[in-house]
């Protein structure tokens, strides 16, 4: 797999060319797993390897931090955090980090990641000199999937750049997008003769030197773009000080005058990115991922990744579904006190149902004509919502129209997932939703009343929802739920809940979109709510910290719209 951020070595199947600094740690087996059999590329820091995981008998990718970095407190103690933020990323467009820790006698620190057989954004670019704009947009579209997890989960990559993409032919997706090395390639530059990094992708506060931020990686996901359809980045020149000086001083040329063939929807979502002040870009990846669907490039669903079949010489390549999360180890575990272990092990067992199980989703509402449908007609309503089916820890985008002033859903498992107990809904601010859930379906044989929608819950304008559904779901017989917009416009997002892992992880990142669009009162009364829900949940500690601390740091109460729920 080529290496983010350093220079390739060579095939790891090509006989060895001679001794290399990284040379010492070949054939050596870390931590009784990973055994180190071929060099991939080498950093100022870092060197990365081929590796076999002994016991399973598969290949995978073993990065190691080493040297006078890997001996700085502070750099440790971030690797340390970041590994441990980064491997539960889960994203299908994001490298699978595996396993982290340190190596023996503070020799350094180690990642396990997924082997990736394919190219780097660079050598295609460099190859084919420019992408048609419609490539460029669903490559963006990946990208800004991967960015947006990330993002929810507190971490910013500061390094998005075309050397960390990587398109890995997937079925018959030559375009199956990669994001790679998160929050830890900056490390890199940490090191002795370590600098800023490629000055052509740094965001103007990057250039200023100050701390970047999530739309920093937005502008620099915009100047990728802008290089992938006019065969060049917007700023160019042979000093690199002169091309951070471009960053911070000069307006680029507009990518519809760079590029003659490109949108004008699309070049406009470029030109946004490429402000020189990040309130100016867009406020999310998902914004700006929404943008290019506004801009006319539908998105597609994010892909599965494939679990067998893939091998590499004799043994198959190791998957993200062979280390759920109890078998990632912290390396600071043995340090914590007997107590914390405890419930560490507790919090595991209760999400082991989920992590066995199929992984959540984020999805698009899809819209639908209604007009042949009964109001008690559940065979007809559940055909209208399957298209957009709910199990635990999903994520529905959905957008309100003057047009459709309703949107429904069906809540029910997928495959192994759980069904939902409950639905959080986060419309933006001055949208006014009701919800209400199929009462008395005659395909579960419910007896007695007229079935039909009834309303559960009434909101306010930006007022979050959490509904409690009256029932479980099943494959056969869904929950169906309808949102009806009362008053204002735009966006919402609708989350379904349950215990597991996969609902707790994605209700942290609609807290932490709350408190970044200054909505801490809202925050903090939808983590009051889930955690009453909820008890069982692994996040609900986190959530519960997370509250604690946005009220310790909150000024005084804001005035924000209390949520409705949990419902009886």
């Amino acid at each position: 797999m080529p290496a983010p951020g350093v220079r390739i070595l060579r095939d790891p199947s090509a006989p060895s060319p001679g001794p290399r600094p990284a040379g010492a740690l070949l054939g050596r087996v870390i931590d009784d797993r990973y055994r180190l059999i071929a060099p991939i590329a080498e950093g100022l820091v870092s060197s990365v390897f081929k590796a076999e995981h002994v016991r399973m008998g598969k290949i995978l990718c073993v990065k190691v931090l080493r040297g006078p970095a890997a001996r700085d407190p502070e750099v440790a103690a971030r690797f340390r955090t970041e590994a441990r933020v980064v491997s539960r990323l889960s994203h299908p467009h994001t490298i699978a980090v595996f396993d982290f820790g340190e190596l023996v006698a503070g020799e350094g620190f180690y990642l396990a990641m997924e082997y990736l057989h394919g190219e780097n954004l660079f050598d295609v670019l460099r190859r084919e000199g420019r992408l048609p704009w419609q490539r460029a947009a669903a490559i963006g579209e990946r990208l800004l999937g991967a960015l947006g997890e990330a993002h929810d989960a507190g971490i910013v990559h500061r390094d998005v750049k075309p050397a960390n993409v990587m398109l890995v032919p997937h079925r018959n997706d030559p375009d199956f997008v990669k994001l790679l090395d998160f929050g830890i390639a900056e490390l890199e530059g940490q090191g002795p003769g370590g600098g800023l990094g490629t000055p052509t992708y740094l965001s103007p506060e990057q250039a200023r030197g100050a701390a970047p931020d999530a739309r920093s990686d937005l502008y620099s996901l915009g100047v990728m773009l802008y290089e992938m359809v006019a065969g060049r980045p917007p700023f160019q020149a042979e000093n690199p000080l002169a091309v951070l000086s471009a960053h911070l001083h000069e307006a680029p040329v507009p990518l519809s005058q760079a590029c003659g063939e490109v949108s004008p929807a699309f070049a406009a979502v470029v030109d946004r990115a490429l402000a020189k002040r990040p309130e100016d870009r867009f406020e999310s990846a998902d914004a700006m991922r929404d943008a290019l669907h506004a801009a006319g490039v539908a998105a597609e669903s994010p892909v599965a990744e494939a679990e067998t079949g893939e091998r590499t010489g004799e043994m198959p390549i190791a998957r993200r579904t062979d280390f759920p999360p109890s078998a990632r180890k912290d390396p600071r575990r043995l340090l914590v006190p007997v107590l914390a272990t405890v419930a560490l092990t507790l919090a595991i067992l209760l999400a082991a149902t989920w992590i066995h199980g199929e992984g959540p989703r984020e999805i698009d509402e899809a819209s639908h004509r209604i007009s042949d449908v009964s109001v008690t007609d559940y065979a007809g309503w559940r055909q209208v919502a399957s298209r957009n089916w709910l199990a635990e820890g999903d994520l529905a985008r959905a957008q309100t129209t003057a047009g459709e002033e309703f949107d429904t859903f069906a809540l029910g498992p997928r495959r192994r997932s759980r069904s939902p107990d409950a639905v959080l809904l986060v419309p933006r601010p001055g949208l006014a939703l009701d919800v209400a859930v199929w009462s008395q379906p005659e395909a579960t044989g419910g007896g007695g009343g007229r079935p039909g929608f009834a309303r559960m819950a009434h909101g306010e304008p930006g007022q979050p929802l959490i509904v409690r559904m009256p029932a479980q779901g099943s494959a056969e017989a869904p929950v169906l739920l309808q949102v009806t917009r009362t008053a204002g416009s735009g966006t919402y997002r609708l989350l379904a809940l349950g215990p597991g892992a996969a609902a707790g992880s994605a209700v942290m990142g609609q807290l932490r979109e709350l408190q970044s669009n200054a909505r801490t009162d809202d925050a903090l009364l939808v983590a009051a709510a889930f955690a009453r829900l909820e008890p069982g949940s692994p996040a609900r500690p986190d959530v519960l910290q997370f509250a604690a601390r946005l009220a310790e740091g909150a000024p005084g109460k804001e005035k924000g719209a209390d949520p409705v729920g949990p419902t009886p």
